[in-house]
This record gives C-alpha cells, sequence and structure tokens, in this order.
C-alpha cells in the first residue's frame, strides 16, 4: 500500500468554514474510488483547538492507495485540481504503509493524530519493520481509537504513525507526542484493511 500525505498552513485571519464547506462539497467524490483504501480529510482551526491544544489554521489529508497507478493517476487528475485550485499545489510526501488495522468501528471517527519518529541513525534498517509492526499491534486495544496507520517514509527514514479516534478520546500521550487535527471527513473508509467487524458506510 502507498501512503500520500501533504497540507497546507493557513493564514490566521482564514475562513475556516469555507474549508468545511469545501469538503463537504466534495470529499464524498472520493467515496470507493477505485484503488484508495481510505483518505482523512483533516483540519486545524485556531478558534476551535483540540483538546484545548491551541491550534493554528491548517487543511491537510491523509491518504492510502490499495494500488499505486491509481494514487498516480489521481495526482494528474481533476480531482487533484480541485485541491490545486483552492490551495494551491502542496509538496506531496509518498511513503509506503507497514500495516493497517481498523478497531473499534461502534462509533464514526471524529479525530486524527499525526506522529513522525525518525527510523534511527544510518546503516541497513533490519528489523525497523517487525519492531514497528509489534509495537503497533501492542497499541490496537486502546479505548477510543478507530483505526491506526504505520507507513514508512524511505527518502527521510521517518516511520508516521497515524491514528483516527473517536470524540474525546484522544490520549494525551497521543497529542503531546504528535500533532492532532479535527476530521472532517473519512472517504472510502479503510475498505482494504483488516478489521474485526466491517466499517461503517461513512
Amino acid at each position: 500500500m502507498l501512503g500520500l500525505q501533504y497540507g497546507f498552513a493557513l493564514p490566521d485571519e482564514y475562513d475556516m468554514t469555507a474549508v468545511r464547506r469545501r469538503v463537504a462539497e466534495a470529499a464524498p467524490r472520493f467515496d470507493r474510488l477505485p484503488g484508495l483504501a481510505h483518505k482523512a480529510f483533516l483540519c486545524n482551526d485556531r478558534s476551535r483547538p483540540l483538546d484545548g491544544v491551541p491550534a493554528t489554521n491548517q487543511f491537510a489529508a491523509f491518504a492510502v492507495w490499495d494500488d499505486a497507478a491509481a494514487a498516480g493517476s489521481f495526482l494528474t487528475s481533476e480531482l487533484f485540481r480541485w485541491l490545486v485550485d483552492g490551495f494551491g499545489r502542496p509538496h506531496v510526501r509518498l511513503i509506503v504503509a507497514l500495516c493497517l488495522d481498523v478497531c473499534d468501528t461502534t462509533r464514526p471517527p471524529a479525530a486524527a493524530v499525526h506522529q513522525v519518529v525518525a527510523a534511527g541513525a544510518g546503516g541497513a534498517p533490519d528489523g525497523l519493520a517487525d519492531a514497528e509492526t509489534a509495537q503497533h499491534r501492542r497499541s490496537l486495544g486502546q479505548p477510543g481509537l478507530y483505526a491506526r496507520v504505520v507507513a514508512l517514509d524511505p527518502e527521510r527514514w521517518d516511520i508516521v504513525r497515524f491514528s483516527l479516534w473517536h470524540a474525546a478520546a484522544v490520549p494525551a500521550a497521543e497529542l503531546k507526542s504528535g500533532h492532532g487535527y479535527e476530521l472532517l471527513h473519512l472517504a472510502t473508509p479503510l475498505a482494504g484493511a483488516s478489521a474485526a467487524t466491517a466499517p461503517p458506510r461513512l
């Protein structure tokens, strides 16, 4: 699986209701898009900080694709043009998904946390995937966790962790070690992931 992520820092005076409106209008077009496992549309709104953590205005997205060719086609498609027209052309970070699991689907997710950690000093990263996967498995039982993705950025040798949470369920430790977001829309909700129960159709 291939991950794509990007984000935009927006001015303090930016009208975040316009972001919400644009996402509400366009994001459903991504639902069940061929080759897309999931895509989270995210924002930070300085007037609505997540769990009281101060925030600056931001719009971001995190997507996992089952089909790398489909991901490439998206970057030159009319759907991507929607993003460029509204916010400009972003730097897109390409990452390789190591594991993706759905956990508690009894409620839809409302928040996300993005964490980036260095994969270690130079040299061959032997055992890196096994160690990170083991840590990932241990984290899956946390209350309020909807889903979790772990990926590798082979250009920077970073581990990228992305988790989705129910409202008011994000642990303080997660926010302390990562960047929290409000989830605006979850497109094609993790249809390609392993799950104990089928994810809801949002």
